[in-house]
């Protein structure tokens, strides 16, 4: 994951891109899976980049994952994956 910033007034940084692939958000295997992992990684982004706060960005990234939950978006592994991402952009103060 790569990361920067744009200005020292920015509290939030610019993804370029996350390559978490099916395997990482740990996805039942489905010949789908990669097409719902780069989804999974451009939501993530697009809310990051578009300024969503911690919580709007876990709102928008559970109905991606309610809406592919037959591939196991809602099981607990791919849960740890979001929250994981969700503390490294938005660290508990």
């Amino acid at each position: 994951t790569e990361i920067y910033t744009l200005s020292l007034h920015d509290a939030l940084p610019i993804f370029n891109s996350i390559n978490l692939n099916a395997e990482d958000w740990q996805l039942y295997d489905n010949p789908h899976a990669e097409e719902v992992a780069i989804n999974l990684n451009n939501t993530f982004i697009a809310c990051v980049n578009q300024g969503y706060t911690k919580s709007q960005t876990l709102t928008k990234m559970t109905h991606i994952m309610n809406i592919n939950r037959s591939l196991g978006t809602t099981d607990s592994e791919p849960q740890r994956v979001l929250e994981d991402l969700l503390e490294a952009v938005y660290p508990s103060k």
